[in-house]
């Protein structure tokens, strides 16, 4: 009598996947992770509209982890201003963007990040030091004052999001429905009037 030992392999090597899989993914999302907004504020600086805002979280030890464990964290900020329409129909006057890269040097076991837009490196010892000195206080221009009517409404909306930036393409692209994002994404809007 002959047994089915020629499957007894490929399921071995189908459960070696499923573990790697959740062993990669374990610390990308990192599930008690929660990005906090500190502010949300609008301003009027030198004719220019300014989202001021801060980005906090309520769980630093597994951000601190993943970075030690060699992690890189991409923070993506997106500012857009629209004029409200109809349910569908909205028109997006300006959008800007902000990224922003937070690493771990394990040689010299600083912190360290990057803000586009600014030549700096930011860097430090102390991950809550680095973190009130640079994402406490963001700001994006979202359009210029004199370009706006008064009495007219508008509308300023601000997406957040937290991802992982060091996956391997082959990963990312093999396993395309799986989120790599750090924490859940955030969406906040502020209506105003001119």
């Amino acid at each position: 009598m002959r047994t089915n030992d020629h499957r007894f392999p490929y399921l071995l090597i189908c459960l070696a996947l499923a573990c790697l899989m959740c062993a990669w993914g374990a610390p990308a999302r990192a599930a008690d992770q929660q990005i906090r907004l500190r502010d949300f504020v609008l301003d009027n600086s030198d004719g220019q509209i300014a989202v001021r805002f801060g980005i906090g979280f309520t769980e630093l030890d597994s951000l601190r982890l993943m970075l030690k464990e060699g992690a890189r964290v991409t923070l993506t900020c997106e500012a857009a201003l629209t004029e409200p329409g109809s349910l569908w129909f909205s028109n997006t006057l300006s959008t800007q963007e902000l990224h922003s890269v937070l690493s771990y040097n394990v040689l010299t076991r600083e912190y360290m990040i990057t803000l586009s837009g600014q030549p700096t490196l930011h860097k430090s010892n102390s991950l809550v030091k680095l973190l009130a000195e640079t994402w406490a206080e963001l700001a994006l221009n979202v359009g210029q004052l004199a370009n706006l009517t008064r009495g007219e409404e508008y509308r300023v909306d601000l997406d957040i999001r937290m991802a992982s930036d060091n996956v391997p393409p082959w990963l990312a692209k093999t396993l395309f429905f799986w989120s790599w994002d750090i924490a859940p994404s955030m969406h906040y809007s502020m209506d105003f009037t001119l």
